[in-house]
């Protein structure tokens, strides 16, 4: 704009009603202190909305972007991006819609088997509901580097919830991509290489138990496939297959599960040599 501010179009299938939820999110995130790039207006352009935010250095990018230019400072980065997210989420939640229930509306539109759904939904309902602020979609793509300053962007997608959620969610987008289609066999390595060293360092920094946050991976995974019908659809429903397989071994590791009744799996062993072929 002639003013020097910047102007961010969504995509045409952005509704006006989800850009106003960016645009309120992100002024109740910079109400706290957070660093955000701050959003002041909503502007409709050609058909498309626009979210009208603060001006900034020229020579701000991404941080996804800065290091694919320069790969040598990952690790200079790297802890910066950590902290960033963990300033995030020892903000409360208040006044955010639960990630549990826009989770579970996702899984029940996947269009995955209903025994794969009803396994999703399951692991969901044992999970707590928490009460930090999550940003629900955060990767170096949805991070300004302005003048040395990581600032958050794209807060559509957030939400209230326990940090173990947003960690689980990072730490996927951090290993799988944020774009359509899957990393390429020669960056995957790389990507879980940076997963693993930024979900350890969670846990090593704030005491987070690993099968609490590995616990959100089905949920996870199964929401990445609402409305998905992409390369990415076959790759992911063999990742959850494998997720289901693991669930109850994980399960009875989970802190927030309550121990089954004696009498409860009795009945429930018995219903399954009832259900078995002879």
């Amino acid at each position: 704009m002639k003013d020097g501010r910047i102007i961010k179009l969504l995509m045409r299938s952005v509704t006006r009603q989800r850009a106003e939820r960016e645009l309120l999110f992100v002024r109740r995130v910079a109400a706290v202190g957070l660093p955000v790039w701050q959003i002041e207006d909503l502007v409709c352009c050609e058909g498309r909305w626009g979210l009208v935010g603060e001006r900034l250095p020229a020579k701000t990018t991404s941080l996804a972007k800065r290091l694919m230019r320069h790969p040598w400072e990952i690790d200079r980065w790297f802890q910066g991006f950590v902290a960033l997210h963990k300033q995030i989420n020892e903000a409360p939640g208040k006044g955010f819609p639960p990630l549990r229930r826009r989770l579970a509306r996702r899984i029940r539109s996947s269009r995955l088997p209903k025994q794969e759904i009803q396994s999703s939904l399951k692991r969901l309902r044992a999970l707590p509901d928490g009460d930090r602020l999550c940003h629900g979609d955060l990767h170096p793509a949805n991070i300004l580097l302005a003048d040395g300053r990581l600032l958050a962007i794209d807060w559509a997608s957030a939400g209230r919830g326990p940090r173990e959620l947003d960690v689980a969610r990072t730490a996927f987008l951090l290993r799988f991509g944020t774009a359509p289609g899957v990393a390429s066999s020669l960056l995957r390595p790389l990507a879980s290489h940076y997963a693993r060293l930024y979900q350890a360092r969670r846990l090593e920094e704030e005491g987070m138990s690993s099968a609490a946050v590995t616990a959100w991976r089905l949920p996870i995974i199964a929401a990445r496939l609402a409305r998905r019908e992409d390369a990415e659809r076959s790759y992911f429903t063999n990742l959850l297959l494998e997720e289901i397989a693991r669930a109850e071994p994980l399960a009875a590791a989970l802190p927030q599960s309550r121990p089954e009744k004696p009498r409860a799996a009795a009945i429930r062993s018995q219903s399954r040599k009832e259900a078995s072929p002879p």
